[in-house]
């Protein structure tokens, strides 16, 4: 029995080691895809799909998925299917606020920048003081 536990202990150690290799060499991989000359959507794409490998190495040999039933799987491919619908989802927005106009900046007019809500000469300010300044109280 101690003969056939040891063999066994080897060929999972054995396992996880080529796992362990396969997530370096992704890892080294999406550092060296990050080099290409592609657009950043292109990187973006080839960093998840690596990612997307890693992932599934880890689920299938780490929490150990690859010996589960089909139950399991139908949920896992389920949640996969959910989680690209929500990835896809910010380029069907962006699309979509694209076609208003009233979202959209003038041609030729600067968008404000981040915590900039006036035009810097203090107008904005004294339109909204009731007059003070003017003697209005």
């Amino acid at each position: 029995m101690e003969a056939a536990h040891h063999v066994d202990v080897k060929a999972h150690v054995r396992k996880y080691m080529i796992v362990f290799a396969a997530l370096t060499a992704g890892t080294i991989l999406t550092v060296a895809a990050s080099w290409l000359p592609v657009s950043f959507t292109g990187h973006v794409v080839i960093a998840l799909l690596i990612a997307l490998v890693k992932g599934t190495l880890v689920a299938a040999f780490f929490m150990h998925l690859v010996s589960e039933r089909k139950a399991l799987y139908s949920i896992l491919i389920l949640t996969v299917g959910f989680f690209a619908v929500l990835l896809a989802l910010p380029s069907f927005v962006h699309g979509e606020m694209a076609s208003h106009p009233q979202i959209q900046v003038a041609p030729g007019v600067a968008p404000p920048a981040h915590g900039d809500h006036g035009s810097g000469d203090g107008s904005a300010e004294h339109a909204t003081d009731g007059g003070a300044e003017k003697g209005g109280h």
